[in-house]
C-alpha cells in the first residue's frame, strides 16, 4: 500500500482508537503514518481519521457504530449526515460476518444461557481499502481531486496534489489569501471532468459533487462569514470562505488534521454540518461546474 506523501511524526503505534471517553485533542489521538499492511480509501476524510486513530488505525475491522462516532466527534458533521455517510459506504462495501458470543463465566449456567450461546452475533464491519474497489454501483470514482483515474488507489498521488495546489495558489481571494472557495472546488471538478474519456454515471456523479461540497463545508476557513448575519445560508461565504493552501496540503496530502483542529476558534467547524447543508452545497457545485 502506498504510504500518505509526507512523514510528520514517528509516534508509538499503539495509540488508542476514538471512544466517547478519550479525550479530543491531537496529543491523545496522535498523526501516525500508516504501515504497510495497513488498509486506506481513495478519501482523506476517513484516512486522516485512522492516521489519528479515531477509527481503527489499521484500517480494518472498522463497525458501524464507531465510523458514525468518528465522523460527529471530529468533523462535527450532523448524527444524520453521518448516518447517512456510513450507510452509503456500508451498503457499497462493508461485510456481514458471524461471531460466538462471548460467555461470562461469572453468570448463571441455564438452558436459556445455552441456547442463546449458540446463536452467531452478526457484525456489520468494512475495510477501508473496500471503499477504492472500481464499479459502476462503487464509490470510488474518477476526476477525484488527488486520486489517478481508472484504477484503484489507496493514497494521494504527487503529482495531482501539485496539480491542485498549484490551482489553489493561482486562487487570490484578497492580500496573502490564497485557496479554494467552494466556486473554485466546482470549476476545479469540471476541469478534472474533462480529462475523462467517458463521462460519470449518475450515482458516481453525485458521489463526487457531495465530496466537493462537503469538503469545503467541513474544512473552509469562516473567519469573514462567521461575522455576517445568516453566514452559513450565505452564498458570499462560496466565494469568500476558503479551504487554505495549507489545509489542502495537509488534508489531501499528508490525510491529518491542521494543528490548529481542536483549538478555540481553530479549524474544525463550530456548528454541526447536517445533512440538508451538504446536499445544498453539492447541488451549487453541480450548477457552477455546469455553467
Amino acid at each position: 500500500m502506498s504510504r500518505p506523501l509526507t512523514s510528520m511524526t514517528s509516534s508509538p503505534p499503539n495509540a488508542t482508537p476514538y471512544s466517547s471517553s478519550t479525550p479530543s485533542s491531537l496529543e491523545s489521538h496522535p498523526y501516525i503514518q500508516p504501515e504497510s499492511s495497513d488498509s486506506r480509501s481513495p478519501c482523506p476524510a476517513l484516512n486522516t481519521l485512522a492516521n489519528h486513530g479515531y477509527i481503527q488505525r489499521t484500517g480494518k475491522d472498522i463497525s458501524f457504530l464507531e465510523l458514525i462516532d468518528a465522523l460527529q466527534h471530529v468533523y462535527n458533521l450532523s448524527w444524520l449526515l453521518s448516518l447517512f455517510l456510513a450507510v452509503v459506504g456500508f451498503l457499497t462495501s462493508g461485510k456481514f460476518t458471524f461471531s460466538a458470543p462471548l460467555r461470562d463465566p461469572s453468570r448463571p449456567d441455564t438452558w436459556f444461557t445455552r441456547i442463546r450461546d449458540l446463536v452467531p452475533i452478526p457484525r456489520w464491519t468494512i475495510e477501508l481499502g473496500s471503499l477504492s474497489i472500481r464499479g459502476p454501483k462503487k464509490i470510488a470514482h474518477d476526476a477525484a481531486f488527488v486520486h489517478p483515474n481508472y484504477i484503484q488507489s489507496h493514497a494521494p498521488d504527487g503529482r495531482l496534489l501539485t496539480k491542485l495546489l498549484s490551482f489553489a495558489s493561482s486562487c487570490n481571494h484578497g492580500p496573502n489569501k490564497c485557496g479554494l472557495s467552494l466556486v473554485d472546488m466546482a470549476h476545479y471538478h469540471k476541469e478534472r471532468e474533462r480529462e475523462l474519456s467517458s463521462p460519470l454515471n449518475k450515482f458516481q456523479q453525485q458521489v463526487a459533487l457531495g465530496e466537493c461540497g462537503l469538503a469545503w463545508a467541513v474544512m473552509r476557513r469562516r473567519a469573514k462569514s462567521m461575522d455576517r448575519k445568516g453566514s452559513s445560508d450565505s452564498s458570499l461565504s462560496e466565494r469568500d470562505d476558503i479551504i487554505t493552501v495549507d489545509t489542502i496540503q495537509r488534508w489531501f496530502g499528508c490525510e491529518r488534521l491542521p494543528d490548529d483542529w481542536w483549538v478555540d476558534g481553530g479549524s474544525r467547524p463550530i456548528e454541526s454540518v447536517g445533512l440538508f447543508e451538504a446536499r445544498r452545497r453539492a447541488n451549487h457545485v453541480a450548477k457552477i461546474s455546469s455553467n
